[in-house]
């Protein structure tokens, strides 16, 4: 447990690598800086089997080229719970970078109420889930989200959810073979929205405010409905389905 600390200018500001003598590690950081570091959080999953668990909570990352970086070993099955609340995270590059598991063990990523600005680059990400076989539980809501986002998530996963978060100059690209998403009341401001054609689950964007953030739906059916939305200069491509069109912006970003 780390408590009332401040990191700065190591390479690494803080590594979690459990071993295979200890199958449930848990950690906890409550209102620490993390500053300058290369990687502000390594969270290294090399051991075979376990839980184990990292939780931040009001508490800051930045100045580094990566926030956090869950990276998995090939074949790793250890299940991860990890959870950011109240926070600013900030990264030259990526801010979370997280590996999922292909052999069906649990990722649980939760984050809520951070500020998040990611690098512009074509490689830098705010959020980054990878790969696209990973299980996953995900769940973000109230962020402010500043970058490109990916979001892949495997048939094995259990929950992909994003609520009342504001999306903000990057991208924003789902492919989900799990559970439907849930992608309600979210701001998409001049981030362009790419349904992936690796896509499978039906898509639906519900009471969701698109501002210079056209949306694309690259999956051969078509698996995207927007319901109750706001659109301005946000056009859809011709298999995207528009339900009652919400008539005017309520968070005034038009």
């Amino acid at each position: 447990m780390v408590l009332f600390s401040t990191v700065a200018y190591p390479a690494i500001g803080v590594r979690h690598e459990p071993s295979s003598a200890f199958k449930n590690a848990r950690s906890q950081v409550t209102a620490a800086t993390v500053a300058g570091c290369a990687t502000g959080v390594d969270l290294l999953s090399n051991a075979l089997g376990g839980r184990h668990q990292w939780q931040c909570f009001r508490s800051n990352i930045t100045g580094g080229d990566y926030c956090w970086r869950l990276r998995r070993a090939l074949g790793n099955d250890t299940e991860w719970l990890i959870r950011a609340v109240y926070g600013d995270y900030f990264a030259r590059r990526t801010v979370f970078e997280i590996d999922g598991s292909t052999t069906g063990a649990d990722t649980v990523f939760h984050h809520h109420q951070l500020n998040v600005r990611g690098g512009f680059g074509s490689g830098d990400y705010a959020l980054l889930t990878r790969p696209l076989t990973g299980r996953f539980d995900l769940h973000a809501s109230e962020n402010v989200i500043e970058g490109n986002v990916l979001v892949q998530s495997g048939r094995l996963s259990r929950r992909t959810w994003f609520l009342a978060n504001h999306f903000q100059n990057g991208t924003f690209a789902i492919s989900d073979e799990g559970v439907q998403p849930d992608l309600q009341w979210n701001v998409f401001a001049s981030t362009p929205v790419t349904v992936l054609s690796t896509n499978t689950q039906p898509t639906r964007f519900v009471d969701c405010e698109f501002v210079r953030s056209p949306i694309t739906d690259t999956t051969t059916p078509g698996t995207s409905t927007l319901i109750g939305c706001y659109q301005a200069a946000s056009p859809t491509t011709a298999n995207v389905v528009v339900q009652n069109p919400a008539p005017a912006s309520w968070t005034g970003e038009a």
